[in-house]
């Protein structure tokens, strides 16, 4: 990145009544800009996600942002009765509002993963001002009927490898909705990742690691607070999360939409966010598959997933 209108720049900003940080990249300032609403909730990218972004950098000002009490923008100090969808949707807008003011747009571009597509979702809905268009990778769109996927894919790889430690663990979960919601949730997605359903290849904790480690944003301390992050994130919006449904409480968008689904993606399954699509009213829609991917395509195709965006975003 050595253009002279280029920018790289990590900031920290008023957001919410709390200190957040935001990653901007590019080639050129001028250009439009993106933002990136991760996944989780608590799953913080600025540490190792813009090493799948440069061939973006290169049309967009890419902005990464480590939402409230995750990653960076994590701290001992935040209310916990900050940490609800509500909140989260008030900071997202004025994360939007100040990427405006800053790069003097009317509108910008908004991209959400997973947890990040509830957000996407409603922020698009209730503020169709402030966005050209909206990608949702591993759309949410019925959460309960999602984890009923799930949990039918993972039995049904269990059965089929005739692995019985998982079907015996698989035999202690309720089925959705969960009376034990974050310990089911997490025997699920133990064995989600076993069977590939997170990253078809690979497995994303050692993707993440590695690029918070080798990051020129995160330190060891900085990692910690990820880690704790996380947790924090989860134990306070676990519950919000898995009542989240799309599909029955947005029918209607006035931004053009596009879903990117991994055709192996067991966490947020691409057959629900397809269904939602078709259900959806939008100006333009249309559903992305990405053949070698399960939940993270950005990560595992990101060459392609750079391109997609790029046409979707140039339409």
């Amino acid at each position: 990145m050595g253009y002279k209108n280029a920018i790289d720049q990590l900031n920290t900003v008023r957001i919410g009544g709390i200190n957040q940080y935001i990653l901007e990249r590019g080639d050129n300032k001028e250009n439009p800009v993106v933002l990136f609403l991760h996944g989780g909730p608590g799953n913080a990218q600025i540490g190792y996600m813009p090493q799948y972004q440069k061939e973006l950098e290169r049309e967009f000002v890419v902005v990464n942002w480590d939402q409230r009490g995750a990653g960076l923008s994590y701290s001992e100090d935040i209310p916990k009765e900050t940490m609800n969808l509500e909140q989260f949707l008030k900071d997202t807008v004025e994360v939007t509002n100040y990427l405006r003011e800053k790069y003097n747009k009317d509108k910008i571009y908004l991209i959400g993963h997973s947890w990040g597509t509830i957000l996407g979702m409603n922020v698009i809905y209730k503020h169709p001002e402030l966005y050209n268009s909206y990608i949702g990778i591993g759309q949410v769109a019925d959460m309960m009927k999602g984890e009923t996927v799930v949990y039918n894919f993972v039995k049904e790889m269990a059965l089929k490898n005739d692995n019985k430690e998982a079907l015996q663990e698989i035999e202690q979960v309720d089925l959705p909705p969960y009376k034990k919601p974050l310990e089911n949730i997490q025997t699920i997605r133990k064995w989600v990742n076993e069977y590939d359903g997170v990253m078809k290849n690979g497995e994303l904790g050692p993707v993440m690691y590695k690029g918070m480690e080798s990051s020129n944003y995160y330190n060891e301390e900085d990692i910690k607070n990820w880690e704790q992050g996380s947790g924090f994130n989860v134990m306070n919006l676990l519950d919000e999360m898995l009542t989240a449904n799309p599909y029955e409480e947005i029918k209607e968008v006035k931004v053009p939409v596009a879903f990117f689904g991994g055709r192996h993606d067991y966490t947020t399954p691409s057959k629900t966010a397809l269904e939602y699509l078709e259900h959806l009213k939008a100006p333009h829609k249309e559903f992305v598959w990405f053949e070698n991917s399960a939940h993270m395509p950005m990560i595992e195709e990101w060459n392609k997933f750079s391109d997609e965006v790029l046409r979707v975003f140039k339409k």
